[in-house]
């Protein structure tokens, strides 16, 4: 989990890829799953992927209602990544 928070902003693609690699090796019933789809959604906000983005929060929330990173996960959606850049922006 370590190395997939620390490349959420530095490598975001490779934390998607980390993500998967660790819902593949400890699937849902990880006591570390939440923390993990936090994750991806922070990454898909970095990458800009709105609607990917919006799709693994609504699922979050329904898996794990009351969570501690509920809070997080609504940070990321609206993060400047996901807001689209003005005409004349850099």
């Amino acid at each position: 989990m370590r190395r997939l928070r620390s490349a959420v902003q530095r490598d975001p693609r490779r934390a998607l890829s980390l993500a998967s690699e660790h819902a593949s090796r400890f699937g849902d019933a990880s006591s570390f799953s939440a923390e993990r789809e936090l994750y991806r959604v922070q990454a898909l906000a970095h990458l800009g992927e709105r609607t990917r983005a919006e799709s693994r929060a609504r699922r979050f929330r329904q898996r794990f209602p009351g969570s501690p990173y509920a809070a997080a996960i609504e940070a990321a959606l609206r993060s400047n990544a996901l807001t689209p850049a003005e005409p004349g922006s850099p």
